[in-house]
């Protein structure tokens, strides 16, 4: 379950940031404007659908029930991350996709701690 558990929560990690590419815009021409730019492009929501179903994939088929757990934590904590550098930095920054990965880690990690816990 360990082994299972860090796989899922680092690839929500992974999902954060391609959330955050795909819903924000850049705050200042810097790195992350490729990435962000290239979320924009063709094929946008394609690229989204297919990041969304190999994430939620490993996640289900790793942790089962408690990977749906895992996938509304990633995407609220994408989300506020957002909605915070939006507000803050007009956009988002590498830094804040950066912060993205490390705290949408940590919250799978918490959220998987504590419903094994429970359990």
């Amino acid at each position: 379950m360990v082994a299972q558990s860090l796989i899922v929560a680092e690839v929500w990690a992974k999902q954060s940031m391609v959330l955050l590419a795909w819903a924000g815009r850049s705050a200042h021409p810097g790195l992350n404007t490729y990435f962000v730019n290239g979320m924009h492009q063709r094929y946008r929501k394609l690229r989204l659908t297919a990041a969304l179903g190999i994430s939620v994939a490993v996640a289900l088929y790793l942790l089962g029930v408690v990977g749906l757990l895992v996938i509304a934590a990633g995407v609220l904590t994408s989300l506020l991350m957002l909605a915070v550098s939006s507000k803050n930095f007009k956009g988002v920054t590498g830094d804040v996709f950066g912060a993205s990965n490390d705290v949408t880690r940590m919250v799978s990690l918490i959220v998987i701690l504590g419903v094994v816990g429970w359990m």
